[in-house]
């Protein structure tokens, strides 16, 4: 039983600077905790697209996102390719984050408490791989 809490306490206590290098090299910030369940996102970005993009020397295209208030659905519509998906995993992806205490890819992050977060996107995509519904590899 002593090894298995050494090594809790080894991988808690790695996970410290691992957490701090994250956020200094790719311009991370801890979430505020939302006491009227506001959602605001700005710049936010997918960490996967980000450091996928950077070792192609690209850029990538930030995101601002305000939900709260009278604010409470989000519509997200537009053509094949122009990151409908993207920004539905950046969200879940900043509310996981946060929860776990893990920063996020965000100028501004501001996120209530979630009790669950739920994904059901039904196509093979991959962020890393540039697949989305209608692009296939050969």
């Amino acid at each position: 039983m002593d090894l298995f809490c050494a090594a809790g306490t080894i991988a808690e206590l790695d996970g410290i600077p691992a957490r701090a290098r994250f956020a200094r090299d790719f311009d991370r910030r801890y979430a505020e905790v939302s006491a009227t369940n506001e959602l605001r996102l700005e710049g936010a970005r997918h960490p996967v697209l980000e450091d996928k993009l950077r070792k192609e020397n690209r850029a990538i295209v930030p995101m601002t996102l305000t939900l709260g208030g009278e604010e409470r659905v989000l519509v997200i519509s537009g053509p094949n390719t122009g990151g409908k998906t993207v920004a539905l995993k950046t969200i879940g992806m900043a509310a996981l984050s946060a929860q776990s205490g893990i920063p996020v890819a965000a100028q501004r992050v501001v996120l209530p408490i979630f009790d669950r977060v739920l994904v059901d996107i039904g196509d093979e995509q991959s962020i890393a791989a540039d697949l989305s519904t209608f692009q296939r590899t050969c």
